[in-house]
């Protein structure tokens, strides 16, 4: 693949742009009373109401990681031949995370966030980010592959696994830091 840097850059403003909408529907909704204001405690625990801002892998892993992918990606699909498989897969995968990840959310025991800030409940803002995390999913997933079959490799692999790095590093600063722990009533 040859690496073009202006589609890069369009790639990294797209996803750019694509999580300031996240963040500013996440503050539209806090000020609407959409949404607990931001450091609240979660009512009837001792857990703090967490907004966008507060999780490492949004901060970071999507404003760096992902948007280090999504140029990437858009390097890589203006230069493959897309074949009916691959765009059918990309599909599936997008639509597969969207079902397990809103499933996981929507439990009993996902700690309420700005995404989802009541048990069974999405916000705005949570449904447009499950919009854009099946699509990392899906891009990840075809970066991946595409490596595997050796259509990526050099400094443009080499980047693209320094972004997945930056994305897997952030999921677990938050699963230490309790981020993603289940709901604990009092």
């Amino acid at each position: 693949m040859e690496f073009q840097p202006f589609i890069f850059i369009i790639g990294v403003v797209f996803n750019l742009i694509f999580c300031a909408v996240i963040y500013l529907v996440q503050q539209g909704e806090e000020e609407w009373g959409a949404i607990l204001s931001h450091g609240f405690k979660i009512p009837e625990t001792n857990q703090i109401f967490l907004h966008w801002q507060d999780f490492y892998c949004q901060k970071f892993g999507c404003t760096i990681g992902l948007s280090i992918t999504t140029g990437m990606f858009t390097n890589l699909i203006m230069q493959l031949h897309l074949s009916f498989v691959i765009v059918a897969c990309f599909i599936l995968v997008f639509l597969v995370d969207i079902k397990i990840f809103n499933h996981i959310c929507l439990g009993k025991r996902h700690k309420p966030d700005w995404g989802y800030p009541r048990i069974g409940r999405i916000s705005i803002g949570g449904r447009v980010h499950l919009v854009y995390h099946g699509l990392n999913i899906a891009m990840l997933g075809l970066l991946v592959f595409v490596m595997i079959v050796g259509n990526l490799n050099g400094w443009p692999m080499w980047l693209t696994l320094i972004s997945l790095v930056i994305y897997v590093i952030t999921n677990v600063i938050d699963i230490k830091k309790g981020h993603f722990d289940q709901l604990k009533l009092l």
